[in-house]
């Protein structure tokens, strides 16, 4: 079966959000960097962070799908940057 170029891939069970994606980046850059600087990583620091980044990535996205009908690529370059602010964020703070 072919799949259209212009459909959304999807997963197991539904389409990858930016919300989800911006969640793995922000796991894998902390888990990272607390290794390198060997720094603590608990349920506190490592998913609470990553549940507001779900949450305010996916309220963004809908209300912005809503309103274009379409994905703006800045949605996805401010997922990652929030996530990457956060992750470094963390890690300044848990080792000061």
């Amino acid at each position: 079966m072919a799949t259209n170029s212009f459909q959304k891939a999807s997963g197991v069970l539904n389409p990858i959000t930016h919300g989800f994606m911006s969640v793995l980046v922000y796991g894998m850059i902390f888990v990272s960097l607390m290794v390198a600087f060997n720094g603590p990583i608990t349920f506190e620091t490592l998913f609470m962070p990553a549940f507001f980044i779900y949450v305010v990535v996916r309220v963004s996205e809908y209300l912005t799908v809503k309103k274009m009908n379409r994905t703006p690529s800045w949605l996805a370059i401010g997922a990652f940057g929030i996530a990457v602010l956060t992750a470094s964020g963390m890690t300044m703070l848990l080792l000061s």
